[in-house]
């Protein structure tokens, strides 16, 4: 009984991770086209979680490569961001007889 819930915690986990990158995807799909590509990798993700657990054989040794890629890909377009949006900030004027 025991070592069933806890392979079942374990699914759940990685289904968990999965819907995480899942879930980027989605945030990802609706920022802008540019974001397509890596919107794809993390929806592979949720793929890799549900395809490792049906056949872990398989693809089981790559479920946390898989995992570990969609959380990767969406950090750079975040860091990719945070950098165009410093340079898209508008420069503050001075005052007149301040």
């Amino acid at each position: 009984m025991q070592k069933t819930l806890a392979i079942l915690e374990q699914h759940v986990q990685w289904i968990a991770l999965g819907l995480g990158g899942a879930v980027a995807g989605t945030i990802l799909i609706q920022s802008g086209r540019v974001n397509y590509p890596a919107a794809a990798l993390c929806g592979l993700s949720f793929l890799g979680t549900v395809l490792a657990i049906t056949n872990p054989h398989l693809f089981g040794p790559y479920i946390s490569n898989a995992v570990t890629l969609s959380w990767v890909v969406f950090l750079v377009v975040d860091i990719r961001a945070v950098i165009a949006g410093f340079s898209a900030v508008p420069q503050l004027e001075p005052e007149n007889g301040a």
